[in-house]
């Protein structure tokens, strides 16, 4: 098995409730309604994962390889070694949204897809996750100030909420 990795160069911070009407973060915290909706804080998360090196393809990737390797489903190749198939793992969406409350804190949210094929080309399994606010085990979020004040619980939210995809991922593999 060979894993390759592909992800959206795109980061929201989604201020949405599922009605369409948008909302407000400040910094502080409080919320406001809102109708044209306003991503706060999205430029400052974003400089702040920049500045620290938080990779969300990255994490995947080696989150994605250790659950497979745990699993012992698949045999991970090195590079340059003959491999049977390829695992082909892309990050379609990812950013920060409101939980269930519809007030701070946010929550990591992301849909993964990951596609296995033969050596000659053939599809032999797809499948997706997603994960969503304070759902399961995606219980840890912050208020935008927080996570600009430190962006390591960026990390942490996105290292637990990418675990969960590839755990998701790697226990729906095929059998070999």
């Amino acid at each position: 098995m060979s894993p390759e990795l592909k992800f959206s160069e795109t980061f929201t911070v989604y201020h949405a409730l599922p009605s369409g009407i948008s909302l407000i973060a400040k910094t502080d915290g409080a919320i406001g309604g809102g109708l044209h909706g306003e991503k706060r804080g999205q430029a400052e998360i974003e400089a702040a994962m920049r500045e620290r090196s938080i990779d969300v393809g990255a994490i995947f990737y080696q989150e994605f390889q250790a659950q497979l390797e745990a699993s012992g489903a698949f045999e991970v190749a090195n590079r340059g070694e003959e491999y049977d198939a390829t695992i082909a793992l892309e990050i379609d969406a990812y950013g920060l949204m409101i939980g269930l409350t519809f007030a701070p804190p946010l929550y990591p949210i992301l849909s993964v897809k990951a596609t296995m094929t033969s050596r000659d080309g053939r599809v032999i399994w797809r499948q997706s996750a997603g994960v969503r606010p304070n759902t399961g085990k995606n219980k840890t979020g912050y208020r935008i100030d927080e996570y600009i004040a430190d962006p390591e619980r960026l990390r942490e939210v996105f290292q637990n909420a990418l675990r969960l995809a590839a755990q998701s991922l790697v226990e729906k593999l095929p059998a070999k």
